[in-house]
């Protein structure tokens, strides 16, 4: 669902549960949920009702429901159009409650969108879990209407038991915009046709997702490979896989890493030590801990985690560890957090109903509290409620009563009092809380009772988290960060990055420089940046992944391109930016890593949609809190402020969203402001302008700079760059005198 649409689910989760949160809570929490979707519905808006295309990775759903034909030849056309409309009503509800957007209906198909107005790190994920639900959703809307529909004949009710559905889902990069006469919003591009050739191809009551979809959701999903087939237009055949359920829930991804191959954390030693140790003081003077590790996407948190827990499960004594992660499409429900720890620990299914979880509650509690009592599920069935588990009739029916500050305070007193006795019975014990940035308040609250009440119990809760921009918060925790000890990540140092490469490719013979520079050039430190480059030249077959030996085309070694993980990522944050913010880094990422502010102006004003001086700098502004720019010391041009974007890939990726139309008009842009700028000493600069002018196409211009900038590179004596200048020069020309002079210059050198 949008995230407007977990705004209106949250406060209708509130509503519910007034009777034990309390009015006080319950309209202090709306109110503030109330304005903060007052400020989302516009920037969404926004998203569609601008006229600027976009370039962006979607993921696509294409739907179709076989036998509809059949049916609507044996109903009156009121019947069909009351039952089709029932039915899709259900469907595309399947679409919109994982934050999907419905782009079109075709007679008995349905497109849809994940990843638009605004994408998020899970789009795959959500697209498959929307096509599991339209499944479900298509099955329970047969059993109800064959159940409880007495006019439909038996013939009829056959045909509408033969109604089945077929999907296809996949994952690319795609041009968003408005088209046609009625100016529809709708993306176009290679990635849409293979995802209408899969629903095509994939059997009645089947999800068929391609490769690249594949790699995004493998450690989520079972899938069954189905090998190869061809799709009109592309001259290779794709890998498809059948989607046949969801994986149980892990803390740590098994995704993660490289297939085939076990690798040593790198570059974390001092802080596992540090996890150790706390441990070890809680054992020792049975003392409550809490430590929180932030660090950016990747830096490698929860793989330090997964090896303290790893540390901690090879101890010669039993620490019981409870897990708890939060997600972005809950991060407004109160105590979802909360929720999760205890579904984790006692194996409670998000499909499990009411009497089911109570048990499983009930019972959980019970192992460490004592034998079923009336008093252990009394105690469950409040923190049950408390949770969302929908258990008020239960606490009724056992006699409690009370106000709703009363019943909330009974259930804090009650878990924390739980957690005491296991630590009590226990050596320690440990609390994972992974993606605190998405945490709700009302958790968040919980957690710091937690740690007041345990101070004298070996409790370590150790939480996970990104750095707070502004962008990607559930609110708690950025305005009330937990207590306790900090540790922040750093990405690698070099030599821990090629420590990292080296371990990842072991089953190389040998490991090639200008393949290690081009990997550690990209990732820039970050572990799942390299572990992700890896996979893709894997992918491409730049190395070819043997069982017990690899081997590299290095042929082929020439460029890497950015894994759809990252992009995921990167490109979650690029659509949280307002337009104003976006429009400047995508001109800003057309100039280069390193770019000057009075580029961008005078690209802003030049724009369609112009931005001034002060909206540019405001812009500039907003993204340097954001830290996705960072301003230098030095600028190399008078008068100007040169930015650096954070990461190597967080400007291609920026770059790559920029409309492949509109870049040789920026290019030309940059061209012309660097000549002006350089004035005099444009020899120093002239490889550089020749190449904007050469992704400009002006090649004569693009040419006699890249000529510039040879004689340059020969006089300095860096013969092999004045070589590769003088070869690019010679490319670009068309005047074939001049071509054959510059042949016998060249040999000349």
């Amino acid at each position: 669902m949008t995230e407007q649409e977990q705004l209106h689910q949250a406060i209708a989760s509130l509503e519910e549960q007034r009777p034990i949160l309390g009015d006080a809570v319950v309209d202090t929490t709306i109110t503030a949920l109330q304005e903060k979707l007052s400020q989302l519905d516009q920037p969404t808006q926004n998203h569609l009702a601008t006229k600027t295309a976009q370039r962006k990775q979607v993921s696509i759903l294409f739907a179709n429901i076989t036998g509809m034909a059949t049916v609507a030849d044996s109903l009156p056309d009121t019947n069909i159009l009351n039952l089709m409309n029932l039915l899709w009503r259900r469907l595309d509800s399947a679409i919109t409650n994982q934050d999907g957007m419905i782009d079109k209906h075709m007679g008995e198909a349905v497109m849809g969108l994940f990843g638009v107005p605004v994408a998020h790190e899970d789009d795959a994920e959500r697209a498959i879990r929307a096509a599991l639900q339209m499944r479900a959703a298509l099955s329970d809307f047969i059993s109800a209407r064959t159940r409880t529909d007495d006019q439909l004949s038996q013939t009829e009710l056959g045909h509408l038991r033969g109604l089945q559905i077929r999907i296809g889902i996949n994952t690319g990069p795609v041009m968003l915009g408005r088209v046609g006469s009625s100016d529809e919003y709708t993306v176009i591009g290679d990635a849409v046709n293979v995802a209408s050739r899969l629903e095509k191809t994939a059997p009645p009551g089947g999800i068929l997702i391609a490769h690249d979809t594949y790699m995004l959701v493998h450690d989520r999903f079972n899938v069954e490979p189905l090998g190869l087939i061809t799709i009109r237009g592309r001259s290779e055949p794709i890998q498809v896989y059948l989607v046949l359920g969801i994986k149980p829930r892990l803390f740590y991804a098994s995704g993660r890493g490289v297939e085939g191959v076990e690798t040593r954390m790198v570059g974390r030693d001092a802080e596992l030590k540090m996890l150790q140790g706390m441990l070890q003081q809680a054992v020792k003077d049975r003392v409550g801990q809490i430590l929180t590790i932030s660090g950016d996407a990747g830096v490698g948190k929860s793989r330090l985690v997964h090896e303290f827990n790893n540390w901690v499960r090879a101890l010669p004594y039993e620490v019981p560890v409870f897990k708890g992660r939060t997600y972005q499409q809950i991060s407004q429900l109160p105590f979802s957090l909360i929720r999760d720890i205890l579904a984790t620990y006692f194996e409670i299914q998000d499909n499990d109903s009411p009497v089911v979880a109570e048990e499983k509650l009930v019972q959980g509690m019970a192992q460490f509290m004592g034998q079923q009592t009336d008093d252990v599920r009394l105690r469950a069935n409040i923190i049950g409620q408390l949770i969302g588990l929908d258990l008020s009739t239960k606490v009724q029916s056992l006699g409690q009563t009370g106000e709703a500050p009363q019943l909330r305070a009974a259930a804090y007193e009650y878990l924390a009092t739980l957690f005491e006795v296991i630590a009590e019975h226990n050596s320690a014990v440990l609390l994972f809380l992974e993606d605190l940035h998405w945490s709700d308040d009302a958790s968040l609250d919980f957690i710091r009772y937690l740690a007041e009440s345990c101070q004298k119990a070996p409790l370590l809760i150790i939480g996970v988290t990104r750095p707070q921009d502004g962008q990607q918060t559930g609110g708690g925790y950025r305005e009330r960060p937990l207590p306790g000890t900090k540790i922040h990540l750093e990405n690698l140092s070099k030599e821990e990055s090629q420590q990292l490469v080296v371990e990842i490719l072991q089953k190389l013979p040998e490991i090639p420089t200008d393949l290690s520079d081009l990997i550690l050039l990209q990732a820039e430190g970050n572990p799942f940046y390299v572990e992700e480059l890896i996979k893709v030249l894997i992918e491409d077959g730049v190395i070819i992944a043997g069982q017990e030996q690899w081997q590299l085309r290095r042929n082929q070694l020439t460029e890497v391109r950015v894994p759809p993980n990252i992009t995921s990522v990167l490109q979650g944050r690029l659509d949280r930016l307002t337009n104003m913010e976006r429009l400047t880094l995508q001109r800003a990422s057309v100039v280069g890593r390193v770019f000057w502010d009075t580029a961008v102006f005078q690209m802003n004003l030049a724009a369609d949609e112009p931005l001034t001086h002060n909206q540019t700098r405001t812009a500039l502004q907003a993204l340097e809190k954001r830290e996705m720019i960072f301003r230098r010391q030095s600028s190399g041009f008078a008068g100007t402020n040169a930015y650096v974007f954070k990461h190597a890939i967080l400007h291609q990726v920026t770059y790559e969203s920029v409309l492949l139309r509109a870049r040789p008009i920026y290019h030309k842009q940059v061209a012309d402001w660097l000549a002006q700028q350089s004035g005099e000493r444009i020899s120093e600069y002239a490889g550089t302008i020749a190449e904007h002018y050469e992704l400009a196409e002006e090649k004569s211009t693009a040419a006699e700079l890249y000529e510039m900038a040879g004689q340059r590179s020969q006089d300095t004596f860096n013969l092999e760059m004045a070589t590769i200048y003088f070869c690019r020069s010679l490319a670009l020309l068309t005047d074939m005198s001049h071509y054959a002079l510059w042949q016998l210059r060249l040999q000349e050198d």
